[in-house]
């Protein structure tokens, strides 16, 4: 009996060594202590750590505003059938509800223990299951023990998640079935659910589970935060995987992670779904619970960061997924000067930050960058981008970096449309209008000229050659995307 008190108290001291020294709110050390006496709730103890240590800047946001909204779409959920209203429908609750302030709630100040112990008590539960066995300790912490998605007010989710789809497996299930199986399983439950896709939104905050659990339309991370919550209430570990205009899931099988979409399509099938509508992959990412140590908020030192990129809590999982390029950029514009961070970002109708890297003697090299896409190395300011050399198309397979330079000395007459669009099936130029052709040049976008469309087709002269190419309607908001031409054609990208 002395040695195993002995022990207990080694353990403990061990686990309090490797602690950080903070002073902890009374509900955090609530649940340090709840866990704090006893050897069996030694892994417990840890487990608590974890979370505390990476709770940073994890939060929730509440507000009597927010509350509304979750009225609103609880009501919209059970009611609203026909889905070609919901962009009116959400235009008229903007006007009507115009004020999109919320409160910040901080995990580390308003986490209440009670909440936080359920919470881990049923996530070492769920480990016990079948198909999270495998899970080491540190798996288990990123994907079945976090007590939150995103930003979502905290709700008990778990047991409302369980109740519902628990049900839909038998004893057997339990004893037969692999990860990825009960995976598929579940997930072929989501779907009956017959979820739409609608990407327009008054809030891109998370939703509330008690909400978002009756769910029949909403957009990628609405999809996704439910397969989370519904895979790791019964025990099948979970995470989200994210590019920059989509989000999924991918499930922790013994033989590694596999990508699914939730409610839409099974795991293996959700790359191939995506290769076939040409996404292009610059780099995949994976949220986590935990802290990030290497991420940009970490090592940008005193530089403003854009905001795309100004979270601890993502990992490049990009090697999981493809084999990329290496992209080595020197930095030559003159004007820009102490400056430690260089970005690549693509084009679509605007900038959006892919990637960075640390700029070393007046050179940055970024790893792994997907192929078949245009990146462009620039500066960050908070009120503007400037480029620090010129565009670089990866082309398929990343077997040719071209350096997109304009030449003044070899010119072209091109003869242009627009990229066939959702809006805009054609690509048809609409007669009337007025469009600006620009090249992205050391200054950035530079005008060409400002023509008026007199057919389905635009003629300009003169233009440099071997640029990236942009053209603008100036008469009508409308999607622009970037091109070459090569061959006397337009090259989308």
């Amino acid at each position: 009996m002395q040695k195993t008190h002995i022990l207990l108290v080694i353990l403990i001291g061990v686990i309090a060594c490797n602690s950080p020294k903070q002073k902890l709110s009374p509900e955090l050390q609530k649940t340090v202590d709840h866990y704090s006496h006893s050897e069996a709730d030694t892994l417990k103890l840890k487990a608590t750590w974890f979370l505390i240590e990476n709770m940073g800047d994890h939060r929730s946001n509440d507000s009597k505003e927010l509350r509304a909204y979750y009225t609103f779409l609880d009501s919209l959920f059970k009611n609203e059938k026909d889905f070609d209203r919901l962009d009116s429908i959400y235009k008229n609750y903007t006007i009507k509800s115009p004020n999109r302030r919320h409160n910040i709630f901080p995990d580390k100040e308003y986490i209440k223990a009670d909440y936080l112990i359920k919470n881990i008590d049923d996530a070492f539960d769920s480990w016990r299951e079948p198909w999270a066995r495998h899970l080491s300790f540190d798996q288990f912490c990123e994907y079945l023990l976090p007590y939150r998605v995103h930003d979502e007010v905290l709700e008990p989710w778990r047991m409302l998640y369980k109740k519902k789809y628990s049900g839909y497996f038998d004893n057997s299930d339990y004893n037969k079935l692999s990860t990825i199986q009960a995976c598929a399983k579940l997930n072929n439950e989501l779907k009956k659910l017959n979820i739409k896709l609608n990407t327009n939104t008054p809030y891109t905050l998370g939703i509330r589970p008690s909400t978002l659990i009756n769910m029949n339309f909403g957009n990628c991370q609405n999809f996704s935060n439910i397969g989370i919550l519904a895979m790791r209430s019964i025990g099948i570990p979970v995470a989200i995987d994210q590019m920059i205009d989509h989000q999924w899931n991918v499930v922790i099988t013994p033989t590694g992670p596999v990508s699914f979409a939730p409610a839409e399509g099974n795991p293996d099938g959700h790359l191939k779904f995506l290769k076939k509508w040409k996404k292009r992959f610059a780099k995949i990412h994976r949220q986590t619970f935990s802290i990030n140590s290497q991420s940009l908020p970490f090592v940008c030192g005193k530089e403003e960061i854009p905001a795309q990129l100004n979270t601890p809590y993502l990992k490049d999982v990009s090697n999981e997924y493809f084999k990329g390029a290496d992209i080595n950029v020197k930095t030559i514009n003159p004007k820009v000067k102490n400056k430690h961070i260089l970005y690549l970002c693509d084009f679509k109708n605007h900038f959006r930050f892919l990637d960075w890297a640390k700029i070393n003697q007046s050179k940055a090299e970024f790893k792994n960058m997907g192929d078949s896409i245009v990146y462009f190395p620039v500066y960050y300011f908070p009120s503007a981008i400037k480029q620090a050399n010129y565009p670089i198309l990866i082309k398929k397979n990343g077997t040719l970096h071209e350096i997109l330079k304009p030449d003044f000395k070899k010119t072209q007459t091109m003869v242009l449309q627009l990229q066939p669009t959702p809006e805009n099936n054609r690509g048809n130029l609409y007669v009337g209008d007025k469009y600006m052709l620009l090249y992205m040049g050391m200054s950035g976008w530079t005008n060409l000229g400002i023509k008026t469309a007199q057919s389905n087709s635009l003629l300009y002269n003169n233009v440099p050659k071997n640029a990236i190419y942009l053209l603008k309607n100036t008469s009508r908001e409308e999607r622009s995307n970037i091109f070459t031409y090569e061959n006397n054609k337009q090259v989308w990208w």
